[in-house]
């Protein structure tokens, strides 16, 4: 793993591919859901559904300390 795919993993998850593609955020989430067997993943991956889930998932990942328990109480 290099500094920069480091750095960048500490702000979101990524995903990086056999061809050696990085893939992350929302996108992440969706492939790692579908490698999982949640087949209705796969329909979320297009426009404009991709968006709402790039959305939802920057919304939910900017209070992970809150839900971890690390951080503030930023849901209340």
């Amino acid at each position: 793993m290099t500094p920069a795919l480091y750095q960048a993993c500490r702000q979101g998850v990524h995903v990086v591919l056999n061809d050696g593609e990085v893939i992350a955020g929302g996108r992440a989430v969706l492939f790692v859901l579908e490698q999982l067997g949640y087949r209705s993943a796969r329909w979320l991956a297009h426009q404009p559904l991709l968006a709402v889930v790039e959305w939802g998932y920057r919304w939910i990942a900017g209070r992970r300390r809150c839900s971890s328990g690390t951080g503030t109480n930023r849901f209340l």
